[in-house]
């Protein structure tokens, strides 16, 4: 399962339009799906709009997330998109997760 670039923009555009659709959805796993920045960029946007408010566990491990992806998703958690996560696994990236572990994410496993 590769969704890559388009699939992630597809999927962020899914949440973003049916707010409530994904209310519940508590764990997502997108580990080795050739996401990149772009991918990951749409992602974030999308889960700014609090989309994913109940989510508790996120895997994008072993991706293709460079630093601008990172700082998009950090931006969307610094603006308390998910306040429900506990853990996020974005290992195997390209880019630095350093962004992503600063505070106020001292909380969550990396």
């Amino acid at each position: 399962n590769r969704i890559g670039d388009a699939g992630m923009r597809a999927f962020a555009g899914a949440i973003g339009n049916y707010q409530g659709s994904l209310a519940k959805l508590e764990t997502l796993w997108l580990s080795t799906n050739n996401i990149g920045d772009d991918g990951m960029k749409a992602f974030s946007s999308a889960i700014a709009s609090g989309a994913l408010a109940n989510l508790v566990t996120l895997n994008l491990a072993a991706n293709q997330i460079g630093d601008e992806g990172m700082n998009s998703l950090s931006s969307a958690i610094a603006s308390g998109a998910l306040p429900s996560l506990q853990s996020a696994d974005l290992d195997d990236n390209p880019g630095s997760d350093a962004p992503v572990q600063q505070e106020p994410y001292a909380q969550y496993h990396y």
